[in-house]
């Protein structure tokens, strides 16, 4: 799916992170040195979301305060989806999820500024093009 790299703890390493097919998380790895790297998934709060078809993801800083933010864009690859009940919906919302400085994320479309998450087949120009603050 996609993958992206940065450091989003600032302790000087390199950490992954990647998006999932739909009924799973997308994943989190923190980069230890070494070539080492540790599953942080849930301990980092993205564990929530596993309705959602991961596509593109990147490390930006969202709100320019200087730690990584990650934004995921989901979309499914079966448009027939929209026409039978599934866990999965067609069209699926993209997620921005703001660091919270202490190793842990969280997604900021239950804040009332949904307006950037409407659903769209690939809907990563409405968050990062939304304006403004996160």
């Amino acid at each position: 799916m996609g993958v992206t790299v940065g450091d989003y703890n600032r302790d000087g390493w390199l950490d992954i992170a990647k998006t999932n097919f739909a009924g799973d998380t997308d994943s989190l790895y923190a980069g230890l040195g070494g070539g080492n790297f540790e599953d942080r998934t849930y301990q980092a709060g993205l564990g929530v979301n596993t309705r959602y078809l991961g596509w593109g993801i990147g490390f930006i800083d969202m709100d320019n305060d200087g730690w990584l933010d990650l934004f995921v864009a989901n979309g499914h690859v079966y448009p027939e989806v929209s026409t039978v009940k599934t866990e999965t919906p067609m069209p699926n919302t993209s997620i921005c999820y703001r660091n919270l400085q202490n190793g842990r994320f969280e997604d900021v479309k239950r804040e009332r500024r949904a307006r950037l998450f409407t659903a769209a087949v690939s809907g990563a120009w409405l968050c990062l093009s939304g304006g403004g603050e996160l």
